[in-house]
């Protein structure tokens, strides 16, 4: 069975709640973290660099202020320098015990949610936007982070200290125990299934395409009095047109095929539908124009792309969406949290 692990932010917390969704045919994991840019739970893992050097360049301005002998200047030179190599030492010393506790904390989180997820099942990471990128850096989706500072900007001759301060210690830490691949199939049938409940009015709107769109036409058509279908030209294939032209034969509903040039039009549309609909869309545009949609309608958003649930919910609140990432984290517990060493 899948397990999806969902990672969402929660300010002021103390450290990682984990709490598990047993839901019918898989299994969710909520976890709640208050993380920032290499920061967990309130703990800085970067080095305080202004603090290492703004008093140097103090010294180094006061120095060339004063007109001493060179045999002065090159004593105080070597003490401000012994003075520097020790206070570096220490900062490295003691960011090096937070990063240590801040590991322990993550090896210790990773192995409560593999309790959780059960042996054997396949887990797969879901990450709200608010931490994704403190917690993976510039990783893409299904890619690994670089751990190799040379490829940060920082050469690989550079000395250690140096090249600590150009890496980001969180993702690094993260990826060592949470490196499950993150999830990316929202339109694959069995998560677009979970959203269908939701679409309770008789008008359909599809935008895009997905595999598994003529399968989704044909199971709900009993429930269908009309059924736009709005996507890129590139996608409006012979097969397409070949299946809309089945479908009218053997259920009598029409579907209104419509175009546009490519996927970065959907921001233009002008009128999605006149009446209350179910929008089902497949796209991955966030700046949707919703604009064109009737007051009422109910948009599912198939990718669960968070900006465009904020701004639909900015720009028209007539219109309720729905999403996974939405259902995730609203999830009723079905089941009761294990007790955890």
């Amino acid at each position: 069975m899948d397990t999806i692990l969902y990672f969402y932010k929660k300010r002021g917390l103390q450290e990682p709640e984990t709490e598990p969704v047993g839901l019918k045919s898989y299994m969710l994991v909520r976890v709640a973290l208050d993380v920032g840019e290499d920061e967990w739970f309130g703990t800085k893992l970067e080095l305080p660099e202004s603090e290492a050097h703004s008093e140097d360049a103090e010294r180094c301005e006061s120095d060339r202020g004063r007109k001493k002998g060179w045999f002065l200047k090159r004593r105080r030179e070597r003490k401000r320098r012994r003075e520097e190599a020790m206070r570096m030492e220490a900062l490295l010393a003691e960011r090096e015990g937070r990063i240590q506790e801040a590991e322990a904390s993550i090896q210790r989180l990773a192995g409560q949610v593999a309790e959780l997820a059960g042996e054997g099942n396949v887990c797969y990471c879901v990450y709200e936007s608010g931490i994704r990128k403190q917690l993976l850096g510039n990783r893409g989706c299904g890619s690994k982070i670089m751990t190799d500072v040379s490829e940060k900007g920082c050469p690989e001759d550079v000395p250690g200290i140096e090249r600590d301060r150009h890496t980001t210690i969180l993702p690094v830490l993260w990826q060592r125990y949470f490196d499950q691949s993150e999830f990316t199939d929202y339109s694959g049938r069995f998560w677009v299934e979970q959203l269908m409940p939701e679409a309770v009015l008789p008008h359909f709107v599809i935008l895009g395409t997905a595999a598994c769109i003529p399968e989704i036409i044909e199971k709900y058509a009993g429930g269908m009095k009309s059924l736009k279908w709005i996507l890129p030209e590139a996608d409006c294939t012979e097969e397409v047109q070949g299946f809309v032209e089945d479908f009218y034969i053997e259920s009598g509903l029409a579907v209104s095929l419509q175009t546009v040039s490519d996927a970065g039009e959907f921001r233009k549309l002008h009128r999605i539908c006149v009446l209350p609909s179910n929008i089902l869309d497949f796209t991955e545009e966030p700046n949707i124009n919703t604009s064109g949609a009737a007051p009422g309608s109910i948009w599912l958003d198939m990718q669960s792309v968070e900006e465009k649930r904020r701004r639909i919910l900015r720009r028209s609140p007539e219109i309720a969406c729905f999403s996974m990432k939405e259902k995730w984290k609203y999830a009723q517990r079905r089941c009761k949290n294990p007790v955890l060493p």
